[in-house]
């Protein structure tokens, strides 16, 4: 059973965020997820957050992309994975098919748009 919802039940839903596990995606334990932090609904089976990662406010976590659909022919669909020990400041953007490596630190604003290796700020 995923670590967050067994910590969840049985007390009032946070932010929707137990229906999102509900629909697959997943969150490790003792996560800080700040207000208005925004995870892609649609695909939220493709998004995984590990063991002490701190999302900040308004943070978005997007697994599908659809602003390229009439260049490209197609949406941009991709697992998000943010690893544990993860810092995501506020306002940062992290796009679809990217995965922040163990303990790294995404700044405030940021548009992540590849993969982020361990350890890096």
């Amino acid at each position: 059973m995923n670590s967050w919802f067994a910590f969840w039940r049985g007390r009032k839903p946070r932010s929707g965020i137990d229906q999102l596990i509900a629909k697959g995606m997943t969150v490790g334990r003792k996560c800080s997820i700040q207000e208005g932090v925004v995870f892609d609904e649609s695909y939220c089976w493709l998004i995984s957050i590990g063991d002490h990662v701190t999302l900040a406010p308004f943070a978005y976590l997007l697994a599908h992309d659809a602003s390229m659909i009439k260049s490209l022919g197609h949406a941009r669909i991709g697992r998000v994975r943010i690893e544990d020990g993860v810092f995501v400041g506020a306002r940062a953007l992290i796009l679809p098919g990217v995965t922040i490596g163990r303990n790294s630190i995404i700044g405030a604003g940021s548009i992540v748009t590849r993969s982020i290796p361990p350890d890096v700020v």
